[in-house]
């Protein structure tokens, strides 16, 4: 949802729009993997990780959430009910082990922020990824559309998500204009041994995975 502190910074590339229909689930290929293995993601001390580094343990899995914009309330309510959810001690009952890990299209100057506002617990991992490549990379795509239905991990109304997002930019000082495009959307993706076994793209900001669809995919 667009509020005047969420006005992204124009450096960054501008993402394609896709056929949503045909191409919402589709297992990212190979090459697409290959392209996205050396791209930065940064942590929260600006530190640079490669991206493969997310996802190459062997003998683990690996759930990627690229979330939308970092004042976003509607990805703040989704990664607070997959934190409560997924907690660390259901995390290490999966088998196989799996990860969390969370990319937004912000400033990684924000995440601090972010996990709080998020209710975010430590055992899952934020990154940003400013440039947005590998949202491109991965067909994710950019709109403002709200979608018909309100989703069960949604708690508070549009009101009162579009004051949170303006209370947290004015928080934030000189940080307000880089939460990251405010149309980008993102999308679930499951890596295991080099490969994405499972995902989901969205269509739209409120349109991330069931938390109950996601438990089943893990097996929680």
């Amino acid at each position: 949802m667009a509020t005047a502190v969420e006005t992204s910074t124009k450096r960054n590339i501008p993402v394609k729009s896709i056929d949503t229909t045909s191409q919402q689930d589709v297992i990212p290929s190979d090459d697409m993997i290959r392209a996205s293995a050396d791209l930065p993601v940064y942590d929260c001390q600006g530190n640079k990780h490669s991206f493969q580094s997310l996802h190459a343990t062997p003998g683990q899995r690996h759930l990627i959430i690229f979330v939308r914009h970092f004042y976003c309330g509607m990805c703040q309510d989704y990664l607070r009910a997959v934190s409560n959810t997924m907690s660390p001690a259901a995390l290490a009952e999966i088998r196989p082990p799996t990860t969390i890990s969370v990319i937004g299209c912000g400033d990684a100057s924000l995440i601090d922020a972010y996990r709080k506002n998020s209710s975010c617990h430590q055992d899952i991992s934020i990154y940003a990824d400013p440039s947005r490549k590998l949202y491109e990379i991965f067909n994710l795509v950019s709109n403002l559309a709200g979608g018909e239905k309100r989703p069960e991990y949604q708690t508070t109304g549009i009101v009162s998500l579009v004051s949170r997002s303006i209370v947290q930019g004015l928080h934030a000082g000189s940080g307000a204009l880089k939460g990251g495009n405010i149309s980008q959307v993102g999308g679930e993706f499951l890596f295991q041994e080099g490969k994405v076994t499972w995902c989901h793209r969205m269509t739209h900001t409120r349109d991330h995975t069931a938390v109950a669809d996601l438990q089943k995919v893990l097996g929680i």
